[in-house]
């Protein structure tokens, strides 16, 4: 099976913890991998006195954002390159970040997901975003949002009711017990398909992507996932071995037949901006995944 690129997305409570270390620098040297950033509040430094480390970013002042953006990229740059690839805990993106990111250095951020509002849980609303990298309006920066399709009716994302609806209905309730999410997922006719294991089936992610291949052929495909769904425990849908196993299983299969039968090519997420820019290859290759784990 050919090479597919890690873009593993670190926290700081991993970058610092001695043994994840040691892992994170094996596979770094043995799979030549991007080591970029993901930074979640409530467990990076500093803690202010009187400040919400909660679990949401955009509940915190724009200083202690910026002040524990720069310790997690401080705790990252100590063991590897600096990293420029970026993604918000539990997609709380703000968009005075977006500068902030690029003054530290970041030239990718990847925490848009097309389709799909975090409204009900007071974050971001990117029920109108699309797929496309592009460039972020006044920052030196790329958005890469991951890569998500409708299972049916793309071609009226931009009517003002399909909006307001997705900002009710795009997210996905993992914590709801397995009748009641079946229930969910019925009563939703038009649902995001994430390109993302844990979210979809290999059937659903090859789906997309084929898709995606005859229609958007310069638009990357941006799979993700966490990689505490590869351990029993892990998440709370993650209850056995066989659990676990079948999140891998999902994304092999994905990867074998995008690389082996459709010739689709891999990298991270940082060498990716690098060739639309023109300094290591051909500004737009066609199909070209990234697969970023955090």
């Amino acid at each position: 099976m050919p090479v597919v690129k890690l873009t593993l997305l670190v926290t700081h409570s991993v970058v610092t913890d001695a043994s994840s270390l040691r892992i994170l620098e094996r596979i770094k040297h043995d799979f030549d991998c991007e080591i970029g950033a993901h930074l979640h509040p409530e467990e990076t430094p500093p803690f202010v006195r009187g400040c919400p480390d909660d679990t949401s970013l955009m509940r915190l002042p724009f200083e202690a954002r910026a002040e524990k953006l720069r310790t997690l990229t401080g705790a990252i740059s100590a063991y590897f390159p600096g990293p420029v690839s970026y993604r918000a805990g539990r997609w709380k993106l703000s968009p005075e970040d977006l500068g902030l990111l690029a003054e530290l250095g970041y030239t990718v951020d990847t925490t848009v997901t097309p389709y799909v509002s975090w409204r009900i849980e007071h974050g971001p609303d990117f029920a109108g975003q699309r797929r496309p990298l592009h460039k972020v309006d006044g920052a030196d920066l790329w958005e890469a949002p991951l890569t998500i399709g409708l299972n049916r009716g793309e071609r009226l994302a931009d009517r003002s009711v399909l909006r307001s609806y997705l900002q009710l209905c795009s997210p996905e309730l993992l914590g709801l017990p397995g009748p009641v999410k079946k229930i969910w997922d019925v009563a939703r006719p038009i649902r995001p398909i994430w390109f993302r294991p844990t979210y979809s089936s290999a059937r659903e992610m090859i789906w997309l992507a084929e898709r995606l291949l005859a229609s958007e052929p310069e638009t990357p495909l941006n799979m993700m996932f966490h990689s505490n769904e590869l351990a029993v425990g892990g998440r709370p849908f993650i209850r056995t071995p066989a659990d676990a196993e079948r999140i891998m299983r999902r994304v092999v299969e994905t990867c074998r037949h995008l690389t082996e039968q459709r010739g689709v090519t891999s990298t991270t997420l940082a060498a990716y901006i690098a060739s639309r820019e023109g300094t290591i290859g051909p500004a737009d290759t066609p199909g070209r995944p990234e697969r970023a784990a955090s």
